[in-house]
């Protein structure tokens, strides 16, 4: 059958500059996509429910906060505060303690918070909300807030937490913060993806103290920071796809004593340095970077850490002086051993790591691999999110008509979740939306064809076997032509148990792809 298309989606392409007179690439700060969101039947719109203005001169801090305390509150049907486009003017610091799995949800560029309260304060603070989402939000510190974002988990853990598609800008110290020494506990699994961090004189984003496992740095922007990421003190990340610019102090920290770090496929301009490690037992891999036009008189990236540890295709480009740019600084009496592999350097220095051969406790082994991405090619950064041409809402057009009509409710819900899913399979790139609620389902339910999205709420839209322990795959994905299942649960329900996804291509000509994203 022919789909029906709806709608159309605009590319946002980011814009690179060559200054001549330099020789150093400017990239220009990328513009993130505006969201062009078609609200949900269970959001909490802050303007339409909650009174807010969002003109810019209008205090929308109350309205905003009170949207947050009703997040998930005995029968509350809304998880997701939405912030429509507008700009939100607050003047103290907005909390959100204790939500598991709530969203904040607004249109990106177009959806900004701007503070007017004191110096000394953050403008937002979470405390224990573990599985939160937050999304599409411009953090404007308008030069007068201390933080911008700040975790503090002091009433319970904090874990699998995502930040995407947002701003965080004019801050005194920095945009985000997970950690501090108020914290009873602390925070892990934290994904922070396709963001902007600018113009903060301290941090762009600081992870401090202990627990802070598993922190993921994809595809982000760093501009016009002190410290584009600092990782300290039991910190780990992965750091892949970020671009660093005009960075005064360094574009990565990693401290003393750090866990591991895989810093792949980032670039650099024009910052002091690329990388500064002071710990002496850290491990870190760095591969696949080119780093431009840096002004450290002595090195790009520097290390005292002991290794062994990889420092594989590397690019250097436009050194500030004859020194080399990698340089290793152990402490005194201490083995050095380092993997050195695929470095691109065409400045003066006789080698482009310095002062190794003089110690006989170094062992530098070099091996040539290929490939380094190049410093202006932003193709791989920021990406645009697939937010649907139209909406069917499952629960409103399919879910509660047959619950009014039939007492049995495992066999309704499977019957209407089929049908909202099946119905969307015939409308291009349409989203079959099941909202916050609980679908028991007694057969595995059919997912084929393609171009469509299957979304939940988040983590309290919850899909289990009826009566019945796990019984295998609630969803049975078939030969899957792009089609997207993302945030729901797959946990166990009352009386019943947990489920599964079985994904399988058969004879599908040019294979298949199926996008699993957010799913618990």
């Amino acid at each position: 059958m022919q789909k029906m298309h709806v709608g159309s989606v605009v590319a946002v392409s980011a814009v690179v500059l060559v200054s001549l007179l330099l020789c150093i690439t400017v990239v220009s700060p990328v513009e993130l996509p505006v969201l062009d969101w078609i609200p949900r039947s269970d959001w909490y719109n802050v303007k339409v429910n909650g009174g807010a203005v969002g003109d810019g001169v209008a205090d929308d801090t109350a309205a905003i906060q009170r949207a947050i305390n009703l997040a998930r509150l005995n029968d509350s049907m809304h998880t997701t505060v939405y912030l429509p486009p507008g700009t939100y003017r607050i003047t103290q610091r907005l909390k959100m303690v204790d939500k598991m799995g709530c969203s904040i949800v607004g249109h990106g560029g177009s959806s900004i918070i701007l503070w007017d309260g004191g110096a000394n304060d953050w403008m937002f603070e979470s405390d224990g909300n573990p599985s939160a989402t937050f999304s599409g939000i411009t953090w404007d510190g308008a030069d007068k807030c201390s933080w911008g974002f700040v975790h503090s988990a002091k009433v319970a853990f904090e874990s699998k937490i995502r930040h995407e598609f947002s701003v965080f800008r004019r801050f005194l110290y920095g945009g985000l913060r997970a950690g501090g020494s108020y914290e009873t506990y602390a925070s892990s699994e934290q994904q922070v993806r396709n963001c902007l961090f600018m113009d903060s004189p301290r941090y762009c984003v600081s992870v401090q103290d202990p627990n802070y496992y598993n922190h993921q740095f994809h595809n982000n922007d760093f501009h016009n920071c002190g410290i584009g990421l600092s990782m300290v003190y039991f910190a780990q990340g992965s750091i892949w796809r970020n671009h660093f610019q005009n960075s005064s102090d360094t574009d990565i920290e990693a401290g003393e004593p750090s866990y591991t770090h895989s810093i792949r496929r980032c670039s650099s301009v024009g910052s002091r340095m690329f990388f500064r490690h002071d710990s002496g037992s850290s491990k870190f891999t760095i591969q696949s970077v080119a780093v431009e036009g840096w002004s450290n008189q002595i090195g790009a990236i520097r290390t005292r850490d002991q290794g062994p540890r990889p420092l594989i295709d590397i690019r250097f480009l436009n050194p500030p002086s004859a020194s080399p740019p990698i340089v290793f600084a152990p402490y005194a009496g201490t083995r050095m051993d380092k993997i050195v592999g695929g470095i691109e350097y065409s400045g003066p220095a006789p080698s482009p790591v310095g002062n190794f051969a003089s110690n006989p406790h170094w062992n530098i082994q070099r091996t040539p691999i290929p490939e380094t991405p190049r410093t202006g090619d932003v193709s791989w950064r920021i990406t645009r999110p697939n937010i649907g041409s139209v909406v069917i809402d499952c629960f409103v057009q399919f879910v509660a008509p047959l619950r009014r009509n039939n007492s049995n409710i495992p066999t309704r819900d499977t019957t209407a979740v089929q049908a909202c899913i099946n119905a969307a399979d015939q409308i291009d790139n349409a989203v079959a939306y099941f909202s916050r609620g609980t679908y028991q389902i007694t057969r595995s339910i059919e997912i084929t064809g393609g171009n469509y999205i299957i979304e939940g709420s988040g983590y309290h839209t919850r899909f289990g076997w009826a009566n019945q322990p796990s019984a295998g795959a609630i969803f049975r994905v078939s030969s899957p032509q792009n089609v997207t299942l993302r945030n729901f649960n797959l946990a166990a329900v009352p009386n019943g148990g947990a489920g599964l996804i079985h994904t399988r291509a058969v004879g599908a000509v040019g294979g298949s792809l199926a996008t699993y994203d957010r799913i618990w």
